[in-house]
């Protein structure tokens, strides 16, 4: 039985790789941004969207564990998922500049032998210190801000920017590892 990334997230993959697991990619077909209609319900949303990958997935893998994820930076009703420009990018990292936000991950893990479906949302509260325009420019100009949730990456150059973090690492790099770890068990996956 093998693990089925529903995702084309490097640092996701990254993060499944750290714990020893080196996943098939299967990339999702899903239209994300019909989950965010409601904003006020961007709990339930980013699960349903992880669900969402997960089972797409699921269609073409029999005998697996498929992981699904979403992750969403969430400041004051407003919901930040990747840029589409960098114009975007720069107004979202100017934004976040001296204030705290939250990182939503939905997951979703499928074991597909036994239809067994796990799935939650983990949050982690991050303080951005106040950043220079010649900071945010510099930060532009690594192009790193496009690939990302919330237009930057905590495990690349934007951690000069963070004061503080509460809750789950990995969950603001794209996946919370503890909750990964927890349903491999209940999926009963023999991994240890």
């Amino acid at each position: 039985m093998q693990i089925v990334l529903a995702s084309s997230s490097k640092a996701r993959l990254k993060l499944l790789g750290q714990i020893g697991i080196e996943p098939i990619i299967k990339l999702p077909s899903i239209i994300e941004d019909i989950y965010f209609i409601d904003k006020a319900l961007y709990n339930k949303a980013v699960v349903n969207l992880a669900i969402a990958k997960a089972s797409d997935a699921a269609n073409n893998f029999h005998n697996n564990i498929i992981i699904g994820a979403d992750t969403i930076i969430v400041y004051k009703g407003e919901i930040f998922q990747k840029p589409k420009t960098t114009v975007e990018a720069k107004e979202t990292i100017t934004i976040l500049s001296g204030k705290t936000h939250t990182v939503v991950t939905g997951l979703c893990m499928i074991n597909t032998a036994t239809n067994k479906k796990l799935s939650s949302y983990t949050e982690t509260t991050v303080k951005f210190r106040k950043l220079t325009e010649v900071e945010i420019e510099w930060y532009m100009s690594s192009r790193e801000s496009m690939e990302h949730a919330g237009s930057y990456s905590i495990q690349g150059k934007a951690g000069l920017f963070v004061d503080s973090i509460e809750g789950s690492y990995s969950n603001v790099v794209g996946l919370p590892l503890n909750v990964v770890g927890d349903y491999l068990n209940k999926l009963d996956y023999k991994w240890l």
